[in-house]
This record gives C-alpha cells, structure tokens and sequence, in this order.
C-alpha cells in the first residue's frame, strides 16, 4: 500500500478523534465564541486547533485533487446539506455523504464520457446544488401563492 494512502487514513483517523472528543467545545466556539470564553473554554486554542485540522486536511488534499476541487468539495456538499438542515451534527453527516456521491458519481461520469475527473466531480456537485436550490425556491413559491390565494 502507498505510504501516502496511509498517511491520509491516518490523518482522517486523527481528524475524526479530535473532533468526536471536542465536540461540544467545537461546537460552542463555531456558534458563539463570546459566551464560550465565558463559559472558561479556552477559545483561542480550540480556534487554532480548528484551523490546523482544516489546514492539514487542504494540505492532503492539495496533493490527491488539486485546489479547485478542493475548494469546491469543502463548500458544495456543505451548501448543500444546508438545504437540509440546520443542524450541525446532521450537516457535517450531510455534507460528508454528498461529499462522497459527488467524488464517486463524478470520477464515473468522467469515466464513462471521457473527461476530466475533477472538473467532471466539481461541475456534478454544482449542478446538484443548482437544481436543488432551484427546486426548493419552486416550492417556497408555490407554498406562497397557496397561502396567499
């Protein structure tokens, strides 16, 4: 096995420990850092904590997918779960799960028409996005007019 294959499973491993141990603190400094200094967590080093772990993970995947993909493999699935939730537990579930249908179904779709796989996973996660932002702003519409009339 490619030393750098495992690296990464030890890197999502770490990842995955931290932020099952630091939950709560995660969770209380994202939403409101104010009341978690209150409450006496140590704001600052989970912040940087935070950042070091979203650094190594742009780091990895810098080397795997390029910098584009990158970007849009952080922010569309995330976007996306949004749509879904507010919740942050179930966003995070969320945007993992679209994370790995848009990386799969993009690197199949690039396989099976020939094209670029990144450009193909990023331009499948935008679509997505698209049309379900779309189809969800059709039906907030229809709900209104209902109600209206």
């Amino acid at each position: 096995i490619n030393g750098f294959i495992i690296l990464m499973a030890v890197m999502d491993v770490v990842i995955l420990g931290i932020v099952i141990a630091l939950w709560k603190e995660f969770r209380a400094v994202t939403f409101d850092e104010e009341y978690s200094t209150v409450l006496g967590l140590k704001t600052g080093l989970l912040y940087l904590l935070l950042l070091a772990m979203i650094a190594l993970t742009v780091v990895i995947l810098l080397r795997i997918v390029g910098m584009i993909l990158i970007i849009a493999l952080l922010s569309i699935p995330a976007a996306l779960a949004r749509q879904f939730t507010y919740d942050l537990k179930r966003t995070m579930l969320l945007a993992v799960g679209f994370g790995i249908v848009f990386s799969l179904g993009g690197l199949w779709i690039s396989y099976e028409l020939d094209l670029a796989s990144g450009a193909t996973i990023v331009l499948f996660g935008g679509v997505t996005l698209f049309a379900v932002t779309g189809v969800k702003r059709l039906m907030q519409r229809r709900r209104r007019k209902a109600e209206a009339g």
